[in-house]
């Protein structure tokens, strides 16, 4: 497995380019915990497990997990990667060994787990109001699990009427018999 996936600094004497690219795509950053903003730092500890100890060898966790081959105290921070597809493709790749029966409820929880969002605001100063529904329209993406559905032609979302009456009451005032 060391040969396809690796989690250590390469060697400069057997491909002389690659080491530059994982120090570019595939180095989690030693300062991550000094940024409370920082997505991977969850109640003061990283969530992913930076710095990874050091072992000599490559194994698997108690819940089937690989736990990648580090031998020196630099390779604590470097994410795993494959040689291979760093050196042609020249970016980092995330990826994901699994090979036991827990695969099953990884690809599950990952494949339907509820899309990407954001927040934003985008103003025009000169605009006293603000279209919310040309704003939802102007915003809406699909993701790749319902691109899926949509090309395989599974009816993606549908609303059922498509305008829903809001009942309201407001105050009843007789107007005067001036106007």
């Amino acid at each position: 497995m060391n040969n396809v996936f690796k989690a250590e600094l390469h060697n400069a004497e057997e491909n002389p380019s690659l080491p530059e690219k994982v120090l570019k795509y595939n180095m989690h950053r030693c300062d991550h915990l000094a940024y409370t903003t920082n997505l991977c730092c969850k109640d003061g500890k990283c969530q992913y497990g930076f710095p990874k100890p050091l072992q000599q060898t490559t194994t698997l966790n108690e819940s089937g997990r690989v736990v990648y081959r580090r031998r020196k105290e630099e390779d604590r921070m470097v994410v795993s990667y494959m040689p291979c597809l760093t050196e042609l493709m020249d970016l980092h790749v995330n990826h994901d060994v699994t090979f036991t029966v827990n695969i099953f409820m990884y690809l599950y929880t990952y494949l339907f787990e509820r899309p990407d969002n954001t927040r934003y605001a985008i103003t025009n100063l000169t605009q006293k109001h603000t279209d919310e529904i040309q704003d939802f329209v102007d915003t809406h993406y699909v993701t790749a699990s319902e691109a899926t559905l949509g090309i395989f032609g599974f009816e993606i979302s549908s609303k059922d009427p498509a305008v829903a009456c809001l009942t309201c009451s407001l105050p009843w005032k007789k107007l005067s018999s001036n106007t």
